[in-house]
């Protein structure tokens, strides 16, 4: 259940489903796991996954080790911080130039707002 609630929403952040699949299993076993045993976690073939997982790594979500002839893949949770943080960043901008082309006063208000509540909690913390 908690892999499917994580791909959901890594899905709703624009990664591809067998991306977000791949990467909430990562982040639900908690350690590395080779590409056999996430194929058979996920469900996908293991050319589907090595071509998720190299996007994956290119993005900083997921890191990559080599054990002798095989590679390791686990979750890199700086990296899903700084993927998700992102993304809050450009609703914050669509809310704020949206809060500037509507002509309904509220909603303009709202809009603005939103944004500004949105930037406060993505600069809070640091997780680089």
């Amino acid at each position: 259940m908690a892999v499917k609630i994580i791909a959901n929403l890594l899905v709703t952040l624009g990664l591809p489903l067998g991306a977000a699949m791949a990467l909430a299993v990562l982040l639900a076993e908690g350690g590395p796991l080779g590409l056999s045993e996430l194929s058979e976690k996920t469900g996908y073939a293991k050319s589907h996954l090595s071509l998720y997982l190299k996007t994956l790594a290119s993005r900083g979500l997921v890191r990559v080790e080599r054990r002798g002839r095989r590679l390791y893949y686990s979750a890199s949770i700086n990296g899903l911080v700084e993927y998700i943080r992102e993304h809050l960043e450009k609703i914050s901008t669509s809310l704020s130039a949206a809060s500037q082309s509507v002509k309904d006063i509220n909603a303009s208000r709202i809009l603005s707002e939103l944004s500004n509540e949105l930037k406060k909690t993505v600069g809070r913390g640091d997780h680089g």
